[in-house]
């Protein structure tokens, strides 16, 4: 089954308008920027104490998927490898649902949901912005005294291989920095942003099992240093830079071949931790020759 083809789109930054924010002023921060999504709605917001924002998916095969992001949500139950107290946390229910209590192991009751992972770090995420499709969500955390950046996407994030995908020919996950920052070469380390370390408070990378959909596995890129130092060597005959794929597998047993990421693609060359579709530079926050998260518009 083929895929609808996405498109991409990010807004401007808003700021906390704090040099150290409550991770409450970074959700204030969501709830304000959301205003400016095209595809993605706020669907509830916690408006008295700042505790948590969900968001919704347009309609996608008669369903729409939620997204909640969050202060700390309690106890470690609720979360994927993580012990830490503060930062802000990010779950996927790829159903939708109803929201019941934000702060539980099962927020939407028996539909399926992620639990929560690390996102962002406390006291650093001065402005955040979002980069969505329409089925998948962006959010981007910047540091904006020292540039550096912490994010997660959630939504159908992968391309199946062969016919290993749900009944709607999709497969849902989520990508998540963990407090890690996104480092100038984060392609280089498979357990780094795009990754999977496997440690709290680290990045993450989650996908529900393509044939048995109700498990969540922890996923793995396959490529771990697949980009060369040498930017050169990525060119086309054109001098342009080819977008190449990010492969996944499962990442316990049983191992298997995943896909790859949807129009989501290695990039190298034009800006740490810059974003570009088709060309156009929708973040570009530094100089150098550095690691580069392509999303294309094809």
């Amino acid at each position: 089954m083929a895929l609808p083809i996405l498109t991409w789109s990010q807004t401007d930054y808003t700021t906390t308008g704090q040099t150290a924010p409550t991770d409450e002023q970074v959700i204030q921060a969501l709830n304000t920027a959301s205003a400016n999504l095209t595809k993605w709605t706020v669907k509830s917001v916690d408006s008295s104490t700042w505790k948590y924002i969900e968001f919704e998916s347009p309609d996608i095969g008669g369903k729409r998927m939620r997204v909640i992001v969050s202060v700390n949500p309690g106890d470690n139950s609720y979360r994927i490898l993580d012990t830490a107290s503060t930062g802000i946390w990010y779950g996927l229910a790829p159903d939708g649902g109803t929201l019941g209590t934000w702060n539980s192991a099962t927020p939407y009751g028996a539909d399926r949901w992620t639990k929560y992972t690390k996102c962002s770090e406390t006291a650093k995420a001065e402005s955040v912005y979002f980069i969505e499709s329409e089925e998948a969500l962006g959010i981007v955390f910047r540091d904006d005294s020292i540039d550096d950046f912490w994010a997660g996407f959630a939504g159908a994030l992968f391309n199946p291989y062969g016919n290993k995908a749900e009944a709607d020919g999709r497969i849902f996950g989520l990508i998540t920095s963990g407090k890690r920052v996104i480092y100038d070469s984060f392609w280089n380390s498979n357990s780094e942003f795009f990754g999977s370390n496997g440690a709290n408070n680290y990045a993450h990378a989650l996908a529900f099992r393509p044939l048995n959909p109700t498990t969540l596995d922890a996923i793995q890129r396959l490529n771990t240093t697949m980009l060369d130092t040498n930017a050169d060597k990525f060119l086309d005959g054109n001098g342009k830079e080819n977008a190449m794929p990010v492969f996944w597998s499962s990442n316990q047993n049983p191992f298997y071949f995943l896909g790859a990421s949807r129009q989501m693609y290695y990039g190298r060359q034009g800006g740490n931790r810059t974003i570009l579709s088709n060309g156009i530079t929708f973040a570009s926050n530094s100089t150098g020759t550095t690691d580069t998260l392509y999303l294309l518009n094809s």
